[in-house]
């Protein structure tokens, strides 16, 4: 019983996902200057995620 509760509960969880991404993504982009800030912040995490994997790689 327990069991057909946990699954329940994990596809209630995806689904309430799922309809939250759909309603964040129908939304528009902003202003101007949101979509350039937004940018900026998507570059930083770009060049962030370039040095933590080649930090990475380089300790294994």
């Amino acid at each position: 019983m327990i069991e057909i509760a946990i699954m329940l509960i994990a596809i209630l969880a995806l689904v309430y996902a799922g309809v939250q991404a759909f309603l964040i993504l129908r939304e528009g982009e902003g202003t101007e200057e949101m979509r350039k800030i937004a940018q900026a912040i998507q570059e930083g995490s770009k060049a962030f995620m370039k040095r933590q994997y080649t930090t990475i790689a380089i300790v294994r």
